[in-house]
C-alpha cells in the first residue's frame, strides 16, 4: 500500500518551496477555490463517497472518514465526466444537425430568390414587348387618324369652296328673280 503521509510529506516540502514564489493572497485563492484542505493545508486527493466531499492524504487517514468510502478525485468525477462528454456529444450533433438545417434552408431561399429574379426578368422582358407593339401599334393608328383627318380638310375646302360659288350662284339666280318679281305683269309675261 503507498505510503500517503511520506507522499504528503515531500508535497508539503515542495509546496514550501513554491510558496516561497507566491505571492501573499495565491495560498488564499486555492483555499477559496477549493484546491487545498482548509485544515491541513493540503492538495485535495479524494473523493469521500459517504460524505460527499474532497479529502487530503491526511483526512482521509483521519478517523472520521477512515471507515468511509473514498476514491481518488479523477475517479470520482469520470462518471461524470462520461456523463459531460455524453451530452456535449448530443450538443455536438444537435448543433451540427441545425447547421446544416440551416445551411440547406439558406440554399433553398438562394434558389427561391434566384427563381423570383428570373420571373422578374422574364415579367418586365414580356411587358416590354407588349409596350413595344402597343407603341407599333399606336404610332400607326394615329399616322391612320392624321391621313382621314387630312382627307376631310382637303374635303371640307373642297366642299366649302363648290359651296361658296354654288352659293354665288344661287345668290344670283335669287337676284334675278327677284327683279323679275319686281317687274310689272305686261313685262313679265313678255317672253323673250
Amino acid at each position: 500500500r503507498p505510503v500517503w503521509q511520506l507522499a504528503s510529506l515531500v508535497e508539503n516540502i515542495e509546496r514550501l518551496q513554491v510558496d516561497k514564489d507566491r505571492q501573499p493572497g495565491d495560498v488564499a485563492r486555492e483555499q477559496a477555490d477549493g484546491r487545498l484542505c482548509e485544515r491541513h493545508r493540503e492538495k485535495l486527493h479524494y473523493y469521500c463517497q459517504d460524505d460527499g466531499k474532497l479529502l487530503c492524504v491526511m483526512c482521509r487517514e483521519s478517523r472520521e472518514h477512515r471507515p468511509h468510502s473514498a476514491v481518488l478525485v479523477e475517479k470520482a468525477a469520470q462518471p461524470h465526466r462520461e456523463k459531460i462528454l455524453n451530452h456535449l456529444s448530443t450538443l455536438r450533433r444537435d448543433r451540427d444537425k441545425i447547421q446544416g438545417l440551416q445551411a440547406k434552408g439558406e440554399a433553398d431561399i438562394l434558389t427561391a430568390l434566384k427563381k423570383l429574379q428570373d420571373q422578374r426578368q422574364d415579367i418586365v422582358a414580356e411587358f416590354e414587348q407588349s409596350h413595344q407593339f402597343l407603341r407599333e401599334r399606336e404610332r400607326h393608328l394615329l399616322d391612320q387618324l392624321s391621313k382621314l383627318e387630312q382627307e376631310l380638310t382637303e374635303g371640307r375646302e373642297k366642299y366649302k369652296t363648290k359651296g361658296v360659288a354654288e352659293l354665288a350662284r344661287l345668290a344670283l339666280l335669287i337676284s334675278e328673280l327677284e327683279g323679275k318679281a319686281q317687274q310689272p305683269a305686261a313685262e313679265l309675261m313678255q317672253v323673250s
